[in-house]
């Protein structure tokens, strides 16, 4: 009940109100159990690699560009950590770390890409476990997902789980639980392949940028395959090692972002209606400005499809030219 009604009344006639406070819902029970056993989870992980700041460290995109954290619910037993750099996965022991096989890391890259993963309910608590619930955490480019397995349907959040809980890559193709969302309509002339190859490559070439601007090295290399080709006025480099050291040197990751740094943008993408199974071919150019002068680059790339997830297979750059007009004369 207001202390003051005549001045509500008063106010009311004139059309205004009183401010109203916002108000927080408070965390529902199962939040509160969910975020209790994830944080168990993490002080396990911080505990087993003697460092308290582990989980912080990992969720700074500029130390690296995803996680998975896999451990057995209320164990004492180290969970298991996998961690994504520049190079690709490595598992974190206690004392050393094993770099994953070139397959392994690419099943799990190929799951990761998968934009239902992020929209699936990866912990229902009323859904009955069989036997010891297993907890996980993922981390991708800035998404977020914690969940249990062994209780309930498994969807492709639990698979990326059990992939890097057995080290390997598991038959069979995982089905996704999340929402059914309605699919962009197709434009008119567009085969499917074509279609989802254009998406996909898109997204690749737009995190690339984002990477870029954020300095982490890790996402600005992701979308070159293990043995790409790339080609510039810099010669030839063959590998992904050779590229990454090669993207190293094109700035100061280490540095902190500032608004007077060269912000790289995607300018255009283009491709033909294509078949588009194994193969994309696109051509691009980036923008960015070099002491105040607009300056462009253009690429045509060759994609490989690795079961879904599009990589750059062959490159070839031109020279940084600079921006004589609007329109992109190809």
């Amino acid at each position: 009940m207001p202390k003051h009604p005549s001045l509500v009344a008063a106010l009311a006639a004139l059309g205004l109100t009183l401010p109203v406070q916002a108000t927080v819902a408070p965390p529902t029970l199962e939040q509160i159990i969910m975020m209790d056993k994830r944080e168990g989870l993490e002080n396990r992980a911080r505990a087993a690699f003697g460092d308290i700041a582990l989980i912080e460290k990992l969720r700074d995109w500029r130390r690296t560009w995803g996680f998975i954290l896999v451990g057995e619910e209320g164990s004492q037993r180290p969970p298991r950590l996998l961690i994504k750099d520049e190079y690709g996965w490595y598992e974190m022991r206690s004392g050393e770390t094993k770099r994953l096989s070139v397959e392994l890391g690419l099943e799990i890259n190929r799951l990761l890409h998968r934009q239902e993963l992020w929209a699936e309910d990866t912990y229902d608590h009323a859904a009955k476990c069989e036997g010891t619930s297993r907890l996980f955490v993922i981390m991708h480019a800035g998404q977020d997902k914690f969940g249990r397995l062994g209780c309930g349907v498994d969807g492709l959040a639990a698979r990326l789980a059990r992939t890097a809980e057995k080290g390997r890559v598991l038959s069979g193709e995982p089905q996704t639980t999340a929402p059914r969302q309605q699919e962009r309509r197709r434009p008119s002339g567009a085969s499917p392949d074509y279609f989802q190859a254009s998406n996909a490559v898109s997204g690749q070439l737009f995190d690339m940028a984002a990477a870029w601007e954020r300095k982490t090295l890790a996402g600005f290399v992701d979308p070159y395959a293990p043995d790409v080709v790339l080609e510039g006025p810099f010669g030839t480099h063959r590998g992904r090692k050779m590229v990454v050291d090669w993207a190293r040197h094109l700035q100061d990751w280490d540095a902190p972002y500032s608004e007077a740094d060269r912000r790289l943008r995607v300018e255009r993408i283009v491709s033909t209606n294509q078949q588009a199974k194994h193969v994309f071919y696109t051509t691009h150019e980036l923008r960015w400005e070099e002491d105040g002068i607009p300056v462009r680059q253009t690429f045509s790339t060759m994609w490989r499809n690795h079961g879904g997830l599009w990589l750059i297979a062959h490159e070839k750059m031109s020279d940084v030219k600079p921006v004589t007009e609007d329109r992109i004369p190809w």
